[in-house]
């Protein structure tokens, strides 16, 4: 989660930020969130990609649209994410970049995928921010430019990442232009549709590794599943502009908890019953 601790300090001011705008902000200020591998490693182990379910003793179970509206505040109505659709008339990437971002980057360094070093992009967006940092008095055109690199980093590096680690997709440039478009896309649906996409992936032949959003994937466990869930967060404060997911960023103290372990967490769903699955009702936070 490197990314969202880059992006956190210098996000463009409240002034600046609308709904249409940056529909991503309440990810960004999520702040960082302890992977925990042996409990996604486990999940990925219950997975059954013929119902897109985690196959628990009692039942299967499934991430939810209410789930990743409520937890990190995405969209789930609105127009559909169709990458193919959007990405079909682009000019040469490089120019496209430039051109929405005032972003620099060599053609040879873009493969032919249209990914590029994340490094490349975060880099930029600092040096940019470094020498003239986003004020109120900020001309708005500067302020949409630095919002798209922003936006790409968190779509391409965050929310959907690929398996390469370090390397983001330059055809989400597609879905920022015009930016006051951007708000208008069901990324709450794209996003899940991606995580069991990858889930599906993960659980099948010999893969050892996963992309995705997994912070959807670990939030929804500890919401849901008490034997797996840390010690109790505090509640959320009722800052609407903050995703319900951002009570659980903290670090998880491995002296005292049983988490991080692989074999306890597989041992601890084996034996799992149907009252240990937490059924809040998300529909009373939206109220």
């Amino acid at each position: 989660m490197q990314s969202i601790s880059l992006l956190y300090p210098s996000l463009p001011t409240k002034k600046h930020s609308s709904k249409n705008h940056l529909p991503f902000r309440a990810n960004a200020i999520v702040g960082l969130m302890q992977y925990d591998r042996a409990l996604v490693t486990v999940m990925v182990m219950r997975w059954r990609p013929e119902t897109h379910c985690f196959h628990l003793p009692f039942g299967e179970v499934t991430i939810t649209l209410q789930d990743v509206q409520v937890l990190f505040g995405l969209r789930i109505d609105g127009d559909v994410v169709y990458i193919q659709d959007a990405t079909r008339r682009i000019r040469p990437w490089s120019t496209l970049l430039e051109t929405l971002t005032e972003c620099t980057i060599a053609p040879t360094d873009i493969d032919a995928v249209r990914r590029v070093r994340i490094h490349n992009i975060t880099a930029n967006l600092r040096d940019q921010l470094q020498v003239d940092p986003i004020r109120d008095a900020t001309p708005v055109e500067r302020v949409e430019r630095i919002a798209r690199l922003y936006m790409l980093v968190i779509l391409g590096g965050i929310l959907f990442p690929n398996t390469s680690g370090n390397l983001i997709s330059l055809q989400y440039l597609a879905f920022l232009d015009p930016i006051h478009d951007v708000g208008k896309y069901s990324w709450g649906s794209a996003v899940l549709a991606y995580l069991y996409r990858a889930l599906c992936r993960a659980s099948i032949g010999n893969v050892i590794d996963i992309c995705g959003f997994i912070p959807l994937l670990q939030v929804w466990c500890w919401e849901r599943i008490f034997p797996v869930q840390p010690s109790a967060p505090p509640q959320h404060d009722g800052d609407m502009l903050l995703p319900y997911a951002s009570r659980w960023t903290r670090v998880i103290d491995r002296d005292t908890e049983s988490h991080h372990v692989l074999i306890p967490i597989r041992d601890q769903l084996d034996n799992m019953m149907e009252d240990q699955l937490h059924q809040i009702n998300f529909a009373t936070l939206l109220k």
